[in-house]
C-alpha cells in the first residue's frame, strides 16, 4: 500500500461501511447554505459527517478569513479540540444545502473506544489537522510582552504545554508592537497582554484566566469517582489511561500543564514504542488525547491541597476548598528540580534561567551563548537541541566525563 500524504491522513474519506455504522449512532440533519455548524470559540460542539453537500472550514486568527478546507460527501469535521474539550479554533459553515450525520462528543469518544480501526482513523486525522493548521501561519492567540519578564515566559509556556497555537510579539524586537499597543490603549508597562480574537486585551492573565480563554476544565461535578490521579506527568497519565480503559470513572488533577518533566524535553529517544524518538510535548499530547479518548476528566490548572479518609472513601481537597469523593487515589506528583545555590537566582528564573529546553526557550537563544548545568540525559538532549539555535552551548558537569551521568545514546551525540 502506498504511503499516505499528510493531507490524506488529515482529510480521509470514510468508507460506505463506516458511514453506515455511524448513521446508527447519529442524528441525521439537513442544513441550508450559510448555516453555521460550529464556530470559533465554541466548546462541546458536535462531530459532523457529510452525507450530501459541502461544508467549508475557515479561521480568522489574523483578522481576515482564511479557508482551511472544504469537506465533501464522505468526509468529517472536527479536530483535536473535540477530545480535549478546548475551544474550537475554526468555524464550519455549510456552503450548499447539505445532509449530515450529527454526533455529540461523548458518543464520538465511545465510538473511538469501542471501534479501534475507525477510532484510529479519526484520531490520526485530528492530530494531523492540528499540525497542518499550525504550519499554515495560523496566528492564534497573540502574546505581547518582554522576553525579560517572567510572566511573559509563564504565559508562553502555559499555552505551549497545552498545545494552544499562539504568536509571540517581543516587546523589544517587534517594530509593530508600539503602534499596536497604542491602538489598544495599553502602556508597555502593562504587558504582558494576551489578545484573543476581538475580545479586550487581557493584562497579565493568571493561568486560571488563560485556562478559561482556551476552554480548559477547572470545575468538578459532585460525583463519586473510582480513581483520582494527582499529577499529569507520564506516570499519572498512564495510571489514568489504565484505569479508565478498565471502566473506572477517572479524574486527573494537574497544577500547571500535562506532561510533567518529560514535556520539557526537546527529544526523547529511549521511550518504549517510539524507535525514532519524539519530543516531550508530542508525548504529552498523545497521552492526554489517549486519556480523553477513554473518558478521563482532566482538571488543569488545579491543585490538590489535602487528602482525608471518610469511611471507605477518600476526600481530595482542592485549592478552592472543593472536595472530590473517590474510592482510590494515585499520587504521581513527579520530581522537583535541584536549584543552584546562587544568590538572587530567583530574580532570573523565567527570564534568563530555565529548567527546560523546548521551542519556547530556544527562540530566546538567538545568536547567544548558552550554559547548561548538569550532566544527565535531560542536559544532553538540551545541548543537542539548543546547538541548532544558539551560537555556542557550554555544558558544566560535576564529574570528570559525561559517561558518569549520561546514558550512552545521549553521550554519543556529543562526540
Amino acid at each position: 500500500m502506498a504511503e499516505q500524504s499528510r493531507e490524506q491522513i488529515a482529510f480521509p474519506k470514510l468508507s460506505p461501511e463506516q458511514i453506515e455504522f455511524l448513521t446508527g449512532k447519529a442524528t441525521v440533519a439537513t442544513y441550508d447554505a450559510e448555516a453555521v455548524l460550529f464556530q470559533e470559540g465554541d466548546t462541546d460542539f458536535c462531530f459532523f459527517v457529510i452525507q450530501q453537500g459541502a461544508v467549508r472550514v475557515v479561521e480568522n486568527s489574523s483578522g481576515a478569513e482564511k479557508e482551511v478546507t472544504v469537506h465533501h460527501a464522505g468526509e468529517f469535521t472536527g479536530d483535536i479540540d473535540m477530545l480535549t474539550g478546548q475551544r474550537s479554533l475554526v468555524t464550519a459553515q455549510v456552503i450548499e444545502p447539505s445532509t449530515v450525520l450529527q454526533i455529540d462528543g461523548e458518543t464520538l469518544r465511545e465510538i473511538m473506544r469501542s471501534h479501534s480501526n475507525l477510532g484510529d482513523l479519526i484520531l490520526e486525522a485530528f492530530l494531523m489537522r492540528r499540525t497542518l493548521l499550525i504550519e499554515s501561519d495560523f496566528v492564534g492567540l497573540r502574546v505581547i510582552g518582554s522576553r525579560w519578564t517572567r510572566d511573559t515566559f509563564r504565559i508562553r509556556d502555559f499555552l505551549a504545554r497545552h498545545h494552544v497555537p499562539f504568536t509571540w510579539l517581543d516587546l523589544e524586537r517587534e517594530p509593530s508592537v508600539g503602534k499596536l499597543l497604542s491602538n489598544l490603549g495599553v502602556d508597555p508597562e502593562e504587558t504582558p497582554i494576551v489578545l484573543c480574537g476581538n475580545h479586550r486585551p487581557l493584562r497579565n492573565p493568571s493561568n486560571h484566566a488563560l485556562a478559561d480563554i482556551i476552554g480548559l476544565t477547572t470545575e468538578i461535578e459532585d460525583e463519586l469517582y473510582d480513581l483520582v490521579v494527582i499529577g499529569a506527568g507520564p506516570a499519572g497519565l498512564a495510571a489514568a489511561v489504565y484505569g479508565a480503559s478498565e471502566g473506572l470513572k477517572t479524574v486527573v488533577l494537574e497544577g500547571n500543564a500535562p506532561g510533567g518533566q518529560a514535556a520539557w524535553s526537546s527529544k526523547i529517544e529511549n521511550y518504549l514504542g517510539f524507535p525514532t524518538g519524539l519530543s516531550g510535548a508530542d508525548l504529552a499530547q498523545r497521552a492526554v488525547v489517549q486519556a480523553e479518548k477513554f473518558g478521563v476528566k482532566l482538571l488543569t490548572p488545579c491543585y490538590a491541597r489535602g487528602l482525608t479518609a471518610k469511611g471507605a472513601l477518600k476526600l481530595v481537597t482542592m485549592e478552592d476548598g472543593e472536595q472530590i469523593r473517590t474510592r482510590t487515589v494515585v499520587i504521581a506528583t513527579g520530581a522537583a528540580y535541584q536549584r543552584l545555590p546562587l544568590k538572587n537566582l530567583d530574580t532570573y528564573e523565567g527570564s534568563s534561567v530555565f529548567y527546560s529546553a523546548t521551542n519556547v526557550e530556544a527562540i530566546l537563544c538567538g545568536d547567544n551563548e548558552v550554559a547548561i548545568v548538569g550532566g544527565g540525559n535531560s542536559a544532553g538532549q538540551a545541548a543537542v537541541f539548543l546547538a541548532d539555535h544558539a551560537r555556542t552551548v557550554h555544558i558544566f558537569i560535576r564529574g570528570e566525563t559525561l559517561a558518569m551521568t549520561m546514558s550512552r545514546y545521549t553521550e554519543q551525540c556529543h562526540r
